[in-house]
């Protein structure tokens, strides 16, 4: 299901969190923002209503420099 991608031992946990932590805080604070209030929202709300707003998210991140970006850091590879 993909529902864990790593497993460390315990003395190895702190690490890779950081690890993770830091690859997450590299990426686009605005899509990090949606990202955030989706799971938390997803936790208590109804199915339907998560999918309108991971849609309505989708669309407003559509719209934002760091997408334009993102797309033109993709092409000038």
């Amino acid at each position: 299901m993909g529902l864990i991608a790593d497993a460390v031992p315990a003395s190895e946990l702190d690490e890779r969190t950081e690890t993770v932590v830091e690859a997450i805080l590299e990426r686009a604070p605005t899509a990090i923002s949606f990202m955030k209030e989706l799971v938390n929202a997803g936790v208590e709300g109804e199915y339907d209503d998560s999918l309108e707003r991971e849609l309505n998210a989708g669309a407003a991140l559509l719209q934002t420099e760091e997408y334009a970006e993102a797309i033109s850091d993709f092409f000038d590879r």
